[in-house]
């Protein structure tokens, strides 16, 4: 927001004060609504009242958010080292970027799907994450969630990771996409893969209580079940797939993310070379949490695997598994109870499965997202 439009808004808002002072000095408490000229003051006042609240509602948004136009601006005005952000991006080029996107989801959705920019919003907090993240690699690719305006019942009945999978990852399989265990039960949670989208829980870092004990161990890491049955039964159930929905983040669009690449945390701080040193070997759901490294969750990921591969074919984690921001309910019979989602490519094409929280090697990711 620059200084004619803060101008513009601060006017608009002395303006509406005035009026309503005007107004209201028109009103007699004493009278009530039984006068017809009172009554007709009192309801201009509580008009004006409300408008006035749309208004700063409207102007506190402005000051929080960040167009689209406002972030192509700041991506190529921003410096580091003498090189603008936009040049970190794949190709250099976030129009290039965003109309890719638009192409792919035109082959999904129908010939007619534009993506709304004027929808696209930033909150400004993230933009120091997002710039430490392409200073560094961590990131690359903006990344746009988009579904049309109107959606059927059946779809509206979806979570949002089975309408990127059936809606945009499912239809490849006519390009040569193989899918792992797409009819079977070869999880270790012996879940089909309808069960694993329609049970995958998106969550958030702030889902999780990153409250540390004596030890500096947050309740992830004294016991994984637990705190993942709490958030589970907190929020119930997996998110359901919504009209017209318009977001962009930024990801690492690496077909498998280099091992020495260090995560971006939320905050925007990369990990030392120490705190790197301690996870680079494990890279666990739970020192993923502890770190406060947000990364896709599952419609994310999916959209993202299924844009590669309409683009040249390329799987995405080809050699190495990404943890997911999720979590669900195993079988009843599968002990642990609960578990963490999880996604790669193997040979025998793309799986969507959950993983041990507390688990980890040297071949699990975490696929940044800020």
């Amino acid at each position: 927001m620059d200084c004619s439009q803060i101008k513009s808004a601060l006017t608009h808002l002395i303006d509406l004060r005035n009026q309503f002072s005007e107004v209201y000095s028109r009103v007699d408490e004493n009278l009530g609504s039984h006068d017809p000229a009172n009554k007709q003051a009192m309801e201009s006042a509580e008009s004006l009242m409300k408008e006035i609240k749309r208004e700063m509602e409207a102007w506190e948004s402005q000051l929080k958010e960040m167009t689209f136009n406002q972030l192509a601006k700041w991506l190529k005005e921003t410096k580091v080292k003498g090189q603008s952000l936009e040049s970190k991006l794949e190709g250099g080029s976030l129009e290039s970027l965003i109309n890719s996107q638009e192409q792919f989801y035109q082959q999904m959705y129908g010939p007619d799907f534009k993506i709304d920019r004027s929808k696209i919003k930033i909150d400004k907090s993230r933009l120091p994450a997002i710039a430490q993240g392409l200073e560094t690699g961590a990131v690359n690719y903006p990344l746009i969630m988009a579904t049309p305006e109107t959606l059927t019942e059946e779809e509206l009945a979806q979570t949002e990771a089975q309408f990127a999978y059936h809606k945009l990852l499912e239809p490849l399989k006519k390009q040569g996409l193989k899918i792992w265990a797409e009819t079977g039960m070869d999880r270790w949670t012996k879940l089909t893969l309808e069960q694993v989208l329609e049970s995958y829980i998106s969550v958030e870092l702030s889902d999780f209580d990153n409250t540390p004990n004596q030890a500096g161990q947050i309740p992830l890491e004294q016991d994984w079940v637990k705190e993942i049955q709490r958030i589970i039964k907190a929020k119930k159930q997996a998110p359901k797939i919504q009209p017209k929905q318009i977001k962009l983040i930024f990801t690492d669009a690496h077909q498998d993310i280099p091992a020495n690449q260090k995560p971006v945390t939320q905050s925007g701080e990369v990990l030392s070379d120490e705190e790197f040193n301690q996870i680079k070997d494990t890279y666990r759901f739970t020192e993923m949490i502890k770190a406060q490294v947000n990364v896709l969750n599952p419609q994310e990921w999916i959209t993202l695997a299924a844009q590669l591969y309409a683009k040249d074919k390329t799987y995405l984690s080809r050699n190495t598994w990404d943890w997911l921001m999720a979590v669900l309910k195993n079988r009843a019979d599968i002990n642990p109870p609960i578990s963490a989602a999880d996604a790669g490519s193997i040979v025998d094409g793309v799986f969507l499965d959950s993983g041990r929280a507390g688990y980890g090697s040297s071949i699990w990711r975490w696929r940044t997202s800020l």
